[in-house]
């Protein structure tokens, strides 16, 4: 596996853990959503998993880690169907995104906040 795909991150002062990129931006992209007036579950999950994608190709790119033009739309489309899969296992049990994220408002308003934000530094590490 290429450097690029896994960082040590510091986590507390004694451990150094493996940070999937790929989830991390997921976290960041998930915790940060803006809600989609006018548009269906279906197309706000889409624009979602486009963004993420989107996000994981620069940090690739910026890491140096070259994705050849042949292979461009299959790594896109299995990154496509891995943030998917993410996603379904993240929101289990809420029917949209937008759900999830009123869920998570709901349970703990601090709980919620301090996820966001750790999903937010793990995301600033990155790069």
């Amino acid at each position: 596996m290429p450097p690029a795909m896994k960082n040590s991150v510091k986590v507390g002062e004694k451990t150094d853990v493996k940070v999937d990129p790929l989830y991390t931006i997921f976290e960041k992209n998930l915790y940060e959503f803006k809600e989609q007036d006018g548009k269906s579950s279906l197309e706000i999950q889409q624009l979602l998993i486009s963004k993420i994608v989107g996000d994981y190709l620069k940090f690739l790119k910026q890491h140096m880690v070259a994705v050849p033009k042949r292979w461009e739309k299959h790594v896109i489309e299995e990154l496509q169907d891995q943030v998917r899969k993410m996603l379904v296992k993240k929101t289990y049990g809420c029917l949209s995104v937008e759900d999830f994220i009123q869920k998570q408002n709901q349970k703990n308003q601090k709980q919620f906040k301090e996820s966001k934000k750790k999903a937010r530094k793990k995301f600033l590490k990155l790069f």
